[in-house]
């Protein structure tokens, strides 16, 4: 046998070995579990700061809220991700638990939807996913029903989210967010169909965000799983781009369909909620708070009042800046101005009670 032949031979039986060394080193890293994310927070001091308006746009809604839509830092293993090209902070080195737990306390936010990436390795076989998830039963441990963990599938197969969610029972209270505006997908393609099919056998709420033009797609999903409650989130599906008639009609036919009214949706200034600096974001934000809170209003107040167990704020916290203290007060007044001008009887639906009956 020539020498090339033996050499490639050999070289073919090396490749399994290799690979069987990189997935047990995969799985050790996906097992691990640190002591904890910050240390005893079961004993920690809770933040406090009396809330003072910087604008006169009262009336203020002065009771608590709860944040549907948070995106945790991400794990602190596997490589940097970034989102329309900013790298995201990673957990307990640019943020900490206690830093988001003392925003919390701040704002008077009880709890939130808190979506867990587990994109770190989404290469491996279905298999391998009998590990309990990086960190996640810590931080759930750590924090309680201050955050209902939803599981973040990037990346994965339905299979491996049935998997993930059959062996970690209690850490998830949810699947999401699926951005699907950025993945091209769509809600009735067959692998969110998938993904919804686990969410029904699991009883769990999906949260997404659709692309542009898939209103009937979403609508196709929610006809399909009707026991399946659907977070829709974005301006995509309930801009000008498609009209408030489009979201009402989808709302009007399926009761599973609900409504995260957040920062995204209320003041996203076509991307600069996560392209520009803090800085930038604040002379926006400051120059256009009457005329957003005003425009905002009157757009979303007439569905809300129409659907008033179906809509609930957020934050859609994920860039580093969104958790410095001027940006939490920033959040905090818009999102006080605004709910102080809904109708009292929907105030605090808006404002916590819709979310808790999520996981009722």
């Amino acid at each position: 046998m020539p020498g090339n032949q033996r050499g490639f031979i050999k070289i073919l039986l090396i490749i399994p070995i290799i690979l069987v060394i990189l997935a047990i080193a995969a799985v050790a890293v996906v097992s691990q579990t640190p002591k904890t994310y910050t240390e005893n927070l079961t004993g920690r001091k809770t933040c406090g700061r009396t809330f003072t308006p910087q604008f006169n746009d009262g009336p203020y809604y002065t009771g608590p809220f709860f944040d549907d839509h948070f995106h945790l830092p991400l794990p602190p293993v596997g490589p940097t991700q970034k989102m329309m090209g900013i790298p995201l902070p990673i957990m307990e080195k640019d943020v900490t638990v206690e830093q988001i737990l003392c925003h919390f306390d701040e704002e008077q936010t009880e709890s939130a939807v808190a979506f867990y990436t587990s994109s770190t390795f989404p290469f491996l076989p279905d298999v391998f996913y009998h590990k309990k998830m990086v960190n996640a039963p810590v931080l759930k441990q750590q924090t309680g029903n201050r955050l209902h963990l939803f599981l973040e599938p990037q990346g994965f197969s339905a299979s491996a989210v049935d998997a993930i969610l059959a062996v970690n029972p209690g850490i998830f209270d949810g699947i999401g967010e699926i951005a699907l505006y950025a993945t091209g997908g769509k809600p009735d393609d067959p692998d969110m169909m998938a993904i919804f099919k686990v969410a029904d056998k699991y009883h769990l709420p999906v949260m997404f965000h659709p692309g542009d033009n898939q209103l009937q797609n979403t609508a196709n999903a929610a006809k399909a799983f009707p026991n399946v409650k659907m977070m829709l989130h974005g301006y995509q599906t309930a801009s000008d781009m498609v009209g408030m008639d489009g979201l009402d009609k989808l709302m009007a036919t399926y009761p599973n369909i609900y409504f995260s009214v957040d920062s995204a949706t209320l003041y996203a200034y076509q991307g600069k909620f996560v392209t520009a600096t803090e800085d930038e974001f604040d002379k926006m934000f400051t120059q256009d708070f009457d005329k957003n809170l005003n425009d905002e209003i009157r757009l979303w107040k007439p569905l809300m009042e129409k659907y008033p167990t179906r809509f609930s704020w957020g934050t859609d916290r994920f860039v580093g800046w969104h958790y410095s203290e001027k940006t939490s007060r920033l959040f905090e007044e818009f999102a006080r101005a605004f709910t102080g001008r809904l109708p009292k009887d929907i105030q605090e639906k808006y404002a916590y009670q819709n979310a808790e009956n999520l996981f009722k």
